[in-house]
């Protein structure tokens, strides 16, 4: 909701006990889902009533650097490297944890998650860029001295700062 041309707070969220790291929104505006350094996953469902409630809480054995959602399959990148990958019930209900991919040697930087061609896409602290099929799990390939990725799957490219000076563009 809008007043007067400026933004204006209509929920707040309490149930972490940490600092909050990431915050997505479910397509539709159907729900959030959160992330905190207390190392729960929490999905808050919105209500009729525009406030929102607390549907899924997930402890995780780490605290979480990124996340991607499309389809009802999240992707979580954690602190320790690994990538776990969950089904949500789309009554936003249950999880279900599916693989966990063992994917870097420091922590998830970012993640991309490609429906249409059902890739994972990572970036890790290690400055490695990797790319798995979801429907296996296995690796595709590998970049290193890659410390971040911009990627968009609607035009199958991706971009890098591969140093101070150069900038690398991927295509798939």
């Amino acid at each position: 909701m809008v007043v007067g041309g400026a933004p204006a707070l209509v929920s707040q969220l309490v149930g972490h006990t940490n600092s909050v790291n990431r915050v997505i929104l479910v397509p539709n505006d159907a729900a959030l889902i959160s992330v905190s350094d207390d190392r729960t996953l929490r999905v808050w469902i919105k209500r009729s009533s525009g406030d929102y409630w607390p549907s899924i809480c997930q402890t995780l054995e780490w605290c979480v650097s990124a996340l991607a959602l499309e389809n009802f399959h999240l992707f979580v990148g954690l602190e320790s490297g690994a990538i776990n990958h969950y089904k949500i019930t789309e009554d936003l209900n249950r999880i279900t944890l599916l693989r966990i991919y063992s994917s870097h040697q420091l922590r998830v930087s970012d993640l991309i998650y490609d429906s249409d061609r059902d890739w994972l896409l990572s970036v890790g602290k290690d400055k490695t860029f990797h790319w798995y099929t979801g429907e296996t799990g296995r690796r595709l390939g590998s970049y290193v001295q890659v410390p971040g990725v911009c990627a968009s799957p609607s035009t199958e490219s991706a971009t890098s700062r591969l140093s101070g000076t150069t900038v690398v563009v991927f295509t798939w």
